[in-house]
């Protein structure tokens, strides 16, 4: 399995051989914003603090977020929109992206996370911090309006105290939801990821009708990158149950 080169300029990078139809990654924000461009952005600033995405429904914006149950959550719970609670055993400032809100989201095996697009988009990207950390993989799954797979993505090896950039151009095929699960390592005993997620971008499909997005400024869709490169002094502690 490749690993994904941190913040490496690159144009591209193949999808591996699981993906059901042609598709295209990026870790490098502007490259993907060169080649899809994005009609919309999601910041996470207009969700209300603190609120759940655990086992329910939460729409901010183009998107609905809903997590699994955790049953060992600490005070605060795991899946919900920062400042408020905590992403794992630590503080949320760990986890966060530019300073400003974003989700914080956990997998683990047996848990998966999906996002509903309400509007299909046939590009999307985001930025990640705290992600796969130590020997975790994080499969993204992409799907259609048939519930037929459209493209897999594989991230692992990023190193959890800088953000990432993760975007994937679909190629013209429409997506309508996205599942992050756990491929479980048998050499770990336990097998999560507890991690933020912010500035989301993505292209609408040919199937989005007319959403009307408001026009994202080309510095407002590349300000999420600004901080990708200043790495934390501090390592992300594991979830004590």
């Amino acid at each position: 399995m490749k690993y994904i080169v941190q913040l490496a300029a690159l144009v591209a990078l193949p999808l591996g051989a699981s993906a059901a139809h042609a598709a295209t990654s990026f870790t490098d924000r502007s490259a993907f914003i060169a080649q899809t461009s994005p009609q919309g952005m999601i910041d996470f600033n207009s969700a209300q603090a603190g609120s759940s995405f655990e086992n329910q429904d939460l729409t901010v914006g183009n998107i609905t977020l809903r997590g699994g149950f955790f049953p060992f959550d600490p005070p605060g719970g795991i899946n919900f929109i920062a400042p408020g609670g905590r992403c794992t055993n630590v503080s949320f400032f760990l986890a966060q992206i530019d300073g400003s809100q974003f989700a914080c989201a956990f997998v683990a095996d047996g848990i998966d996370l999906s996002i509903d697009f309400n509007a299909p988009v046939t590009a999307w990207g985001a930025e990640f911090k705290a992600f796969v950390e130590e020997d975790i993989q994080v499969k993204f799954s992409f799907f259609d309006a048939d519930a037929a797979l459209v493209a897999d993505y594989i991230a692992e090896g990023l190193d959890p105290l800088v953000p990432s950039f993760i975007g994937l151009d679909f190629m013209g095929q429409d997506v309508t939801q996205l599942i992050f699960s756990i491929l479980p390592n048998p050499d770990k005993e336990e097998n999560f990821d507890a991690f933020g997620m912010d500035n989301m971008v993505f292209a609408f499909g040919r199937g989005a009708g007319t959403p009307n997005p408001v026009p994202v400024p080309p510095a407002l869709l590349l300000f999420g990158s600004a901080g990708a490169a200043f790495a934390g002094l501090r390592r992300i502690h594991r979830l004590e149950r």
